[in-house]
């Protein structure tokens, strides 16, 4: 499973299922348990706040996310496969958090489906965190503007959405200037889509291109086209906000 956080080396990952019984089950027969993988959760995660040693979770396929406020010991997260959920707001008292991981599978990646949550106000409490990958992710309200506040980002992946113009991302990328992620530049190199035939040269992918343009091009064959973006960007970058 592609979306899974790196997790610390030899840490053992204990399986719960997602319901009442499960989730007390494993806090009684691992009440020191630090890493925990739930498929299907379907009920509150309170009993996981006696976990004091709890650090790395990942929710697969939930129902909700009940309960998941009170789990302040966190400081990694995963949330995979979340359609029935569309609110984050359990996700802003995390404020230990230094990884998030929020995807959606990899069925929805031909049809561009994405998981539409409310706001990404919520994340922009997460002070703390130093990797975010969203995969699939689009917020109704706001855009990308709570993650400004993430100052001590270092990793920043933003992926399968394409909805987001071009001056949310450069304007993202001068907020967080510490950060590196192929969503804060205007082009990054794209070895997926092989080498310009005519030149050899390595194709680039471009953040955010124009609707119904193609977002892979040879830098040598469609240089005018890619300077263009360079500059549409560099505006929006230095335009205050």
């Amino acid at each position: 499973m592609g979306c899974m956080n790196q997790w610390p080396q030899g840490m053992p990952t204990l399986l719960a299922v997602g319901t009442a019984e499960g989730l007390v089950a494993l806090t009684a027969s691992h009440p020191d348990a630090e890493t925990v993988r739930v498929s299907k959760l379907r009920t509150s995660l309170l009993p996981f706040e006696r976990l004091s040693s709890l650090r790395h979770l990942e929710i697969n396929d939930p129902l909700t996310l009940e309960g998941l406020d009170h789990l302040t010991q966190l400081s990694s997260l995963t949330i995979y496969s979340f359609p029935r959920v569309h609110s984050l707001d359990a996700l802003g008292g995390l404020t230990e958090l230094r990884r998030l991981h929020l995807s959606t599978p990899p069925s929805y990646d031909a049809s561009r489906k994405v998981h539409h949550v409310d706001s990404l106000e919520p994340l922009g409490h997460l002070r703390k965190l130093e990797s975010l990958v969203m995969r699939g992710v689009l917020p109704t309200i706001g855009g990308l503007q709570p993650l400004h506040r993430l100052l001590l980002l270092r990793h920043l992946e933003i992926t399968h959405v394409y909805a987001f113009p071009i001056a949310e991302y450069a304007q993202l990328a001068r907020a967080l200037p510490l950060a590196e992620g192929h969503c804060l530049v205007p082009y990054f190199e794209a070895p997926w889509t092989g080498s310009c035939k005519k030149w050899g040269r390595q194709r680039v992918a471009l953040t955010a291109p124009w609707p119904r343009t193609p977002s892979v091009l040879c830098s040598v064959c469609n240089r005018e086209r890619l300077d263009r973006h360079i500059e549409v960007w560099n505006r929006a970058k230095e335009r205050v906000p």
